[in-house]
């Protein structure tokens, strides 16, 4: 289910821009342009978290996992995350610049939400990094 979500946003972000760049009547070319790449990225993002779901659960289910696959999976998601919501940190900031400066500080409290993801999954890797034991 959550592949189709994905599909249909990917889908839908797609239909405004190819309905933007075929529109003569340009009412709001920003605002669409913006939508589009807002949906296509949430829909990959979303995509990415099915398929590591499909992966881990269903495909690797039967095959020896080792004791910290979890822990890559956890990892490729929040990478995934990670990406996702600094593109759409960088499409906020860029409509407020253009539209109303005022909510910047908005827009700057994003930024370092996602800043503290991007620090706190280089903690959580080192934690992993110095609890798995080394082989010799």
């Amino acid at each position: 289910m959550l592949a189709l979500v994905a599909v249909a946003l990917i889908g839908y972000g797609g239909y405004v821009f190819f309905a933007l760049l075929f529109s003569l009547s340009t009412s709001d070319f920003l605002h669409d342009v913006f939508t589009s790449i807002i949906s296509m990225t949430l829909g990959l993002a979303i995509y990415d978290l099915a398929k590591q779901i499909f992966e881990h659960e269903v495909i690797y289910q039967s095959f020896h996992q080792t004791e910290d696959k979890q822990y890559k999976v956890l990892g490729k998601f929040l990478i995934s995350i990670i990406i996702a919501l600094s593109i759409e940190t960088l499409m906020v900031v860029f409509k407020i610049a253009l539209d109303d400066t005022s909510q910047m500080l908005s827009a700057f409290y994003l930024l370092i939400g996602t800043t503290f993801m991007l620090v706190g999954l280089g903690y959580f890797y080192k934690t992993i990094q110095e609890s798995t034991p080394k082989e010799d």
